[in-house]
């Protein structure tokens, strides 16, 4: 169950629901950071990574400067230092993978503070299927204080238990460009929907480059696991 997935969501459309501008009494402004989405003990496969995407929260000891999901981690194997290189998959989500490649017990830390520790295994895993999107939704209007706002919900026939993030994927120079991301919340089974996009709203804010499509936008999508494989994409679907 992923169910911290649910924070952004959640701080989201309660921004939406009461915002005043950035000097109102009752909003607080929400810096981004990064969330680690790879869980400590995972057992990785070999063409996987570490994923990272990102929170918003009002205690944020060090804001993001730029992408709040790529940060400045270490890693070591015992006690030789492991180089990470980062790969973006959308705005606001980055795997992480060890090079040279590494078999075997890896540790993170962010300067002094352990983030995680994960083994590496030798074998590849199972992919996820593409998704089987049936619908993307806009929904837009204006919230408290005329503030405008957006949201876009893409229904699925299913979300595989797997499954920790869905990317959203624009066409542009003939090239599948992510534009953004959605966590599904694993704790209502037989969840068929996944909120990909909401903004703006003035108590915080979305990674840089992030947005969601606009109506009549033909996107495809792609599901990504917790240690940042790609699904193959979706079928073209037309934003509604």
């Amino acid at each position: 169950m992923h169910a911290r997935g649910t924070s952004i969501t959640v701080l989201a459309l309660a921004g939406l629901a009461g915002t005043a501008g950035p000097v109102a009494a009752d909003c607080a402004v929400q810096e981004l950071g990064p969330d680690v989405l790879t869980r400590t003990g995972a057992k990785i496969p070999a063409d996987g990574g570490i994923l990272v995407g990102w929170t918003a929260s009002t205690d944020q000891k060090t804001p993001a400067k730029g992408d709040p999901s790529q940060h400045a981690y270490k890693a070591s194997a015992g006690k030789q230092p492991v180089s990470l290189v980062m790969a973006s998959l959308a705005p606001g989500l980055t795997v992480y993978r060890p090079k040279p490649a590494v078999v075997g017990a890896l540790s993170v830390k962010s300067g002094k503070t352990s983030v995680l520790d994960v083994t590496f295994d030798k074998a590849k895993g199972a992919a996820l299927p593409a998704p089987d999107v049936t619908a993307l939704v806009l929904t837009s209007g204006v919230a408290r204080y005329a503030e405008p706002y957006a949201i876009v919900t893409a229904s699925v026939a299913a979300v595989p238990d797997a499954a920790v993030a869905l990317v959203v994927y624009a066409m542009a120079d003939e090239e599948h460009v992510p534009i953004t991301f959605g966590r599904p919340a694993h704790d209502k089974p037989g969840a068929t929907t996944v909120l990909v996009f909401t903004g703006a709203h003035n108590c915080g804010g979305v990674p840089p480059g992030m947005r969601g499509p606009s109506a009549g936008d033909e996107v495809t999508l792609a599901w990504v696991d917790a240690f940042g494989r790609l699904s193959p994409l979706s079928k073209p679907v037309k934003t509604q």
